[in-house]
């Protein structure tokens, strides 16, 4: 809790990863094996929207307990592809200061008379939309 409390207080996000979840062990054996993830990648809301598009991926490693990570700034070309929707809250987006209004736009849009988990589907779509 201390450390995310830190990584808040100075704005910043754990960029996620790709790969194996440990970073770390302590290369003991049997029961007494631990592994954690220890090192990761944490960047500003600011430093996100520059480089969109970077994936960081833990590496593995056989000459060290603590596996290295490797950030990737761009993603290859994508001619013809669609733009892939998030279909999850982003949290870098909660630390953008249009953020709020965004979200309180999107949900105080007009909805046609249906069923509640109808309209509530279609603001959380509209939501979605709007943020990307």
């Amino acid at each position: 809790m201390e450390f995310r409390a830190a990584l808040l207080h100075c704005g910043l996000v754990d960029m996620g990863y790709q790969g194996n979840i440990f970073t770390w062990n302590n290369g003991r054996p049997g029961d007494a094996f631990v592994q954690e993830r220890l090192d990761r990648a944490c960047a500003t809301s600011e430093w996100s929207e520059l480089f969109p598009h970077a994936k960081v991926t833990h590496i593995q490693s056989s000459y060290s307990d603590h596996n290295p990570i490797l950030i990737i700034l761009s993603q290859p070309n994508q001619i013809g592809r669609r733009k892939k929707i998030p279909t999850r809250f982003e949290e870098k987006w909660a630390y953008h200061p249009d953020c709020e209004g965004v979200i309180r736009g999107a949900w105080a849009a007009e909805n046609v008379a249906s069923s509640p988990m109808f309209c509530l589907f279609e603001k959380i779509k509209r939501c979605r939309f709007e943020l990307v």
